[in-house]
């Protein structure tokens, strides 16, 4: 039901932990395409959890654990093309950030690049 009438505490929200992990999640790897994958089933609130990466730009992964990165544009641009493939109802997402503020800063300028006022 896409009635949006009601105060956000009356809905179910199908919502993904650990979103980025293709598998085990101290020895996996993370991906965008989990990202898309979610959202193509009706998921609307995804975790994204933010590390400072060694190239001035942020990544995604699992702290303190060998799980591969993805690129932090990657996954938003991810979120991008199939945030809306199953329905319109919002999406929300959940930083867990753990960035640096000059790596902070970098992350609002992707969500400005990627989103735009959307």
């Amino acid at each position: 039901d896409d009635d949006l009438r009601h105060p956000l505490a009356h809905y179910w929200i199908s919502t993904s932990h650990n979103s980025y992990l293709t598998g085990h999640q101290l020895y996996g790897n993370a991906s965008a395409e989990i990202y898309a994958r979610l959202l193509r089933t009706g998921c609307r609130c995804v975790e994204i959890d933010c590390w400072d990466g060694d190239d001035g730009e942020p990544k995604v992964t699992h702290g303190h654990t060998v799980v591969k990165e993805v690129s932090f544009r990657a996954v938003l641009e991810a979120i991008l093309v199939h945030a809306f493939a199953k329905s319109r109802l919002p999406v929300t997402i959940c930083l867990d950030m753990h960035c640096s503020a000059a790596q902070q800063h970098r992350i609002v300028y992707h969500m400005l690049q990627v989103f735009g006022t959307r």
